[in-house]
């Protein structure tokens, strides 16, 4: 599946970062409901962090990025 390939790339994981960033400033920004914003970026930034993604589970592939990619290059 092309969207976890690009997950758990490199770039993948600077646009997770960027974004889950982007959505923690903006949801402290809004104030009542951005916590549901500062949630999600939260959680975009810590799987940037640790290279991970959750995604990949529901498709039975590795979580870790590392892992991940080693058994996309067997393919």
């Amino acid at each position: 599946m092309q969207l976890l390939n690009f997950m758990n790339s490199p770039a993948g994981r600077i646009t997770k970062g960027v974004v889950g960033a982007a959505g923690v400033a903006g949801g402290a920004a809004l104030g009542s409901w951005g916590w549901v914003l500062t949630g999600v970026g939260a959680v975009l930034l810590v799987t940037a962090i640790f290279d991970a993604c959750p995604l990949s589970a529901l498709w039975g592939k590795p979580v870790s990025g590392k892992k991940f990619r080693a058994a996309a290059a067997e393919a």
